[in-house]
């Protein structure tokens, strides 16, 4: 799979057979402990929300841990890509994006990799930006131990991870609809070829009706379109769906909308869930799956 970390604090230890996802979301984290030694079929053994990541510090000392950053907090640009060797590609990736980005471009972190060929032939790069500032007080954040197995990376590389457990190499979408918005992604091989966000909640999408829904099916159309072109022709062979509430009813509407092959996606049958709280609780404001997707990095 394609690289998918932005920033990784220090230099990685040995694997060990648990990691960590955790996403920081309205004042609370929510944190995804998942068994790795199955690679086939993932096992989460603990699923927590806190205030304070400073009092959980203890859980990551001896595990692999990702940590997401917040939607402010960075930028993604995909432009050509550098004829440099990888060695050189963030490097190069960081000249590339200084007119994209609204931070100095002296003190922001760049990392990203190259995107798959696409039948036009044109070379494309994914760029990952963050100012250095914000990485810093990530970091500074955790303890010493845990430091040394700390990874950043961004909510868009967690729902391509998801979307792998279902889709693998093909191209494909992954559509998450959750209690406070909903986000696109596209990705093919691995890498992270588009993004959408929607200020749509799942409420907000299952009671609108056919002529409230018809603009947001033409962002997503348009989305699609914006990425065959960029993907030099390649479509899109499925669009999933995942997120709270009824999600095989919102993809059975979406496709009716946009007449593409859209299902919706049981992460229960990809993955063993142990963890005492559920992946999903609209009542007490739960939603697991960024933090989920963050710890099958």
């Amino acid at each position: 799979m394609a690289p998918g970390a932005l920033v990784n604090a220090l230099r990685r230890r040995a694997a060990t057979p648990c990691r960590w996802g955790v996403e920081t979301r309205g004042g609370s984290s929510q944190l995804v402990c998942v068994d790795r030694r199955d690679k086939r079929r993932p096992r989460v053994v603990e699923a927590l929300r806190c205030g304070d990541l400073t009092a959980e510090a203890r859980r990551f000392a001896d595990a692999d841990t990702t940590l997401l950053l917040q939607a402010d907090e960075y930028a993604l640009q995909w432009i050509d890509a550098p004829a440099v060797d990888d060695a050189e590609l963030n490097d190069a990736l960081r000249w590339a994006v200084r007119e994209h980005i609204d931070w100095d471009p002296t003190e922001v972190a760049v990392a990203g990799y190259r995107l798959p060929a696409s039948a036009g032939g044109r070379a494309l790069a994914l760029a990952a930006a963050a100012p250095r500032e914000r990485i810093r007080a990530h970091v500074g954040a955790w303890s010493h131990a845990a430091r040394r197995r700390l990874s950043i990376d961004v909510p868009e590389h967690a729902l391509r991870n998801l979307l792998w457990l279902a889709s693998g190499p093909d191209c494909a979408g992954l559509l998450h609809v959750g209690p406070e918005a909903s986000h696109l992604i596209v990705a093919r091989a691995g890498a992270l070829e588009s993004r959408r966000r929607f200020a749509l909640d799942y409420a907000a999408l299952a009671d609108a009706d056919a002529q409230a829904l018809e603009p947001f099916l033409l962002d997503l159309q348009r989305t699609f379109d914006a990425h065959q072109r960029l993907a030099g022709g390649k479509e899109l062979q499925r669009l999933w769906i995942t997120g709270v509430g009824d999600v095989g009813l919102l993809a059975r509407r979406i496709a009716e909308g946009l007449q593409i092959c859209c299902e919706a996606l049981a992460l229960s049958e990809l993955i063993d869930w142990h963890a005492r709280l559920p992946l999903h609780d609209v009542s007490a404001g739960l939603d697991f799956t960024y933090a989920l997707g963050a710890a099958l990095r």
